[in-house]
């Protein structure tokens, strides 16, 4: 993009099966985009977005999907030093509800 700025996004197909039928199948695309700006010479912060599935811990799904932004910022102390603090919100989507583990 420019000299100070980076993008680079990524986007595929993914699918999983299970052989208990009653779990639900996923087909879908899946896409990451980041959006890195220097700040400084050693300085730098990076705009992430994700969408994509996960492995669920419940029984009765095998899968969520799931939807994250982040901000991460970057400070290269030295050549082999690199300092980072960031953060990210992130939004599960269950294909039914989860019931597990509820009184």
């Amino acid at each position: 993009m420019t000299d100070k700025t980076l993008l680079s996004l990524k986007t595929g197909f993914e699918g999983r099966e299970y052989e208990n039928g009653a779990i639900n199948s996923f087909y879908n695309w899946v896409a990451e985009a980041a959006l890195r700006y220097s700040l400084t010479s050693k300085t730098d912060v990076t705009l992430i977005a994700k969408r994509g599935i996960q492995e669920s811990v419940y029984q009765n799904t095998g899968w969520y999907e799931f939807n994250r932004v982040g901000l991460n910022l970057q400070y290269h102390v030295t050549h082999n030093i690199t300092a980072e603090l960031g953060g990210s919100f992130q939004n599960n989507r269950y294909p039914r509800e989860t019931t597990e583990g509820t009184v």
